[in-house]
């Protein structure tokens, strides 16, 4: 998205998490001023109001580390698909539903 020009905002679960994923993206593309953060963690509902305030789109790519759905596949899908619900239900986004 930002290598077409979009100004991206990139949730995290906290700030310490920010200059890795700031220098991850740095590796791959010039942000030219156009990366933002939000704190906002998959597996609460706080935060995610805020994160999406004044957005027009959201793609949401993350889910939990492999190793917390060893033996589970739920403990893998539970969070992912609560955080989809979680970051899409402020208004007027998107309605999550057919989970």
């Amino acid at each position: 998205m930002l290598q077409r020009g979009y100004r991206v905002r990139i949730t995290v679960p906290s700030h310490s998490r920010e200059q890795a994923v700031s220098d991850a993206v740095a590796a791959q593309v010039d942000a030219d001023g156009r990366l933002e953060f939000a704190i906002a963690d998959l597996t609460a509902d706080e935060g995610w109001e805020a994160a999406v305030k004044g957005v027009d789109y959201v793609l949401h790519v993350a889910s939990p580390p492999g190793s917390a759905g060893v033996g589970d596949p739920e403990a893998l899908i539970a969070p992912a698909r609560d955080g989809a619900c979680a970051c899409c239900a402020p208004p007027p986004l998107l309605r999550c539903g057919g989970w």
